[in-house]
């Protein structure tokens, strides 16, 4: 057992003692081994010693609770220096104030605009009315297209106006399928090829006029129509 009563400075003032020390140090029936393992306890604690005679006994218990000791040290150890640092800092009027970022360190984000789900919707309703509606691009670019959406009839009327009116596909809104129908129940497809051709003529068309169907509709009137039989158009020019 180590003698360090004259020992006045201990490095520690306090530690952990738990109930499972003394739990394990009451079951030594030899007074000698409680008061060697007391002491090897206290001794590591405060001054830093590890004891070196002790009993099998007692080195058994002091493995056991050793790990326990340390973590108690190493708290307390960062307690005093935390407390060190706290009193250097006080000297100096308390701890440093942290750094405040500048407008420069920390650019300001972009705030997002909201979405509005009305607006993509009406783009939506708009792209979809151009893919019915307007057939001023090419014939063959959209072939696959109307094959799918119109009829053979509609189709060929398209090669035709691509063929003999190329002038007509400039104008903004084409003819649709449904207007087409329309025209070719109160007039002859002689009569609407006609009137297209004069209106492929006049070289101002797609400056003056937005609507091939109302300019088409606007002229078969002023022509007085002729109310005959539609035919195909291979026998209409």
């Amino acid at each position: 057992m180590n003698n360090n009563s004259d020992k006045e400075n201990p490095k520690r003032d306090a530690f952990s003692f738990f109930w499972s020390f003394k739990d394990a140090i009451m079951g030594l029936e030899d007074e000698n081994e409680k008061l060697a393992i007391y002491e090897a306890l206290t001794d590591y604690a405060f001054l830093g010693i590890e004891p070196t005679d002790l009993t099998p006994i007692c080195k058994i218990i002091w493995k056991l609770v050793k790990p326990n000791i340390d973590s108690s040290i190493k708290r307390y150890d960062a307690c005093v220096n935390n407390g060190k640092k706290g009193a250097e800092y006080g000297s100096l009027g308390g701890r440093p104030k942290k750094k405040k970022e500048t407008p420069e360190e920390t650019p300001e984000e972009t705030p997002k605009k909201p979405l509005n789900k009305n607006k993509n919707k009406d783009k939506n309703k708009d792209k979809n009315k151009d893919l019915k509606e307007n057939l001023c691009i090419d014939i063959d670019e959209r072939k696959n297209f109307l094959s799918t959406t119109v009829s053979e009839d509609f189709l060929k009327f398209n090669n035709w106006l691509k063929e003999n009116c190329p002038f007509v596909l400039k104008v903004a809104t084409q003819m649709t399928e449904k207007q087409y129908n329309q025209i070719l129940g109160q007039y002859s497809k002689k009569d609407l090829c006609e009137v297209l051709q004069n209106l492929n003529n006049w070289k101002d068309f797609p400056k003056k006029r937005t609507s091939v169907y109302i300019s088409v509709i606007d002229e078969l009137k002023k022509k007085g129509g002729n109310n005959g039989t539609a035919r195909g158009f291979k026998n209409a020019v």
